[in-house]
């Protein structure tokens, strides 16, 4: 376990240099569909996406079973010490790819996921108001007042 605790500052300065690296490469492959189309993500961006997926799929399933495992008293098919090597393994990857996706958007300037400067107000208004009509009405639901 220790071992992977170690690797954490390593896989996250993996993941900045390779946010950079696509930052880098991403200015110089900039292209168009030839067939007129709107390309709405790059190759990157879905490969990136199908690289946390996978690290969700060995994480989370070995995670659970850690969890409720211990919570049913239950013994594992496989020695439990090769969950946590999963487990480890998955979270690693997740921690790449946040730490990639994190510096290629502060490099780019993006800013779309974020609350905008202005509207913090206004946002938290809107959370508020969704949730109480929730809690007031939960068969009606949040979304339709």
């Amino acid at each position: 376990n220790f071992v992977f605790m170690k690797a954490i500052p390593f896989v996250l300065a993996l993941g900045v240099a390779l946010g950079l690296l696509r930052h880098r490469a991403a200015r110089r492959t900039e292209r168009r569909a030839s067939d007129g189309a709107i390309r709405r993500f790059s190759a990157g961006t879905v490969a990136w996406h199908w690289i946390i997926a996978i690290g969700f799929l060995l994480a989370l399933p070995t995670g659970v079973w850690q969890y409720l495992g211990g919570i049913l008293d239950v013994s594992a098919p496989v020695p439990l010490y090769l969950f946590y090597r999963v487990h480890y393994v998955g979270a690693g990857v997740i921690l790449l790819a946040l730490a990639s996706f994190v510096t290629y958007w502060w490099v780019n300037g993006e800013r779309s996921l974020l609350v905008p400067r202005a509207g913090e107000l206004h946002t938290a208004a809107g959370l508020a108001s969704g949730f109480l009509n929730f809690i007031s009405n939960p068969k009606k639901g949040a979304l339709h007042e």
